[in-house]
């Protein structure tokens, strides 16, 4: 670790006035980054200066004489980081902040992770997470909600999508997520993709403060950058129903069959059809009364 200096700064307490026939004991104190792994050593400042407080322009400068290195030794160490399994496809994003607009091209780290039974006929979730500094960060001091709108595309045994809509998960170590369902309706290998087109929306002291809408580059495939692969399977005890020849389909039409209701086009010839039924009922009865009247005559 090296470093030019190292800014310090500090006061003593109060003295009451008058009172002070020396310099009294003065704490002061600074921050410094390591920026590697070692050993680092802090010597004592070359030049100290000395302010009296309430002496409009009284002050003392003070210059190191000693020629014994007053030091001391710092182990900076190496911290642990597990690393996160993050892809990275390729956005161009319009970051927003009131009137003013800049456009970026950058790859973007995105993490899907699916969770549930994966079976036909249950709904899994689907989490997308990525660094806030991805997202539009370092976010504003006041952020209060950081929202998502977005889909992600699902390919393969269906073709759907997953909405991702509303306020972002802070998740630990700077990473936000977003959750949403996926309802399962076919068995087989589904692959689940990274949105085309998401948009981020910070709020900070209670009112928008950036906007940052990303449109896809990278082409999208089954097995793109960030993409999830899931292998959805029939629950235990799930029959398939074979289709047996010369059996009639439920609903299948003119054959009797029943089932669900018609097209809308189809029911307009159902209430005519209807109609004119209705009619000929009508002169049926019609005739019938005459005869019974002449009958009974």
């Amino acid at each position: 670790m090296t470093a030019a200096s190292l800014p310090l700064s500090g006061q003593s307490t109060a003295l009451a006035a008058g009172s002070a026939a020396q310099i009294p004991a003065v704490t002061v104190s600074g921050n410094a980054t390591p920026s590697s792994a070692g050993t680092a050593s802090v010597h004592a400042p070359p030049t100290l200066t000395l302010t009296p407080l309430g002496a409009a322009g009284l002050m003392f400068n003070c210059v190191l004489v000693t020629t014994t290195a007053v030091t001391v030794q710092i182990m900076v160490t190496q911290a642990t980081v597990t690393p996160t399994a993050f892809t990275a496809p390729t956005y161009t994003c319009t970051i927003t902040s009131g009137a003013h607009s800049v456009n970026r091209r950058a790859r973007i780290p995105i993490k899907l992770r699916d969770t549930g039974p994966s079976t036909v006929g249950s709904t899994d979730t689907v989490t997308l997470s990525s660094p806030g500094t991805a997202l539009g960060g370092p976010f504003p001091a006041g952020t209060s909600t950081v929202g998502f709108s977005g889909a992600l595309p699902v390919m393969g045994a269906q073709t759907d999508s997953v909405p991702l809509t509303g306020t972002m998960t802070d998740s630990g170590n700077g990473v936000f997520s977003m959750s949403g369902q996926l309802m399962l309706n076919a068995a087989g290998l589904d692959h689940i993709l990274p949105p085309p087109r998401f948009t981020v929306t910070i709020h900070a002291g209670g009112v928008i403060s950036v906007v940052v809408t990303c449109v896809l580059v990278t082409t999208m495939t089954a097995t793109m950058p960030s993409s999830v692969a899931v292998q959805v399977t029939r629950a235990a005890g799930t029959a398939i129903v074979p289709f047996l020849a010369g059996a009639t389909p439920s609903g299948a039409p003119n054959t009797g069959g029943g089932g669900s209701l018609h097209h809308a086009s189809d029911l307009t010839g159902l209430a005519v059809g209807g109609a004119v039924l209705l009619a000929r009922l009508g002169l049926m009865l019609a005739g019938m009364r005459r005869h019974r009247r002449q009958f009974l005559a």
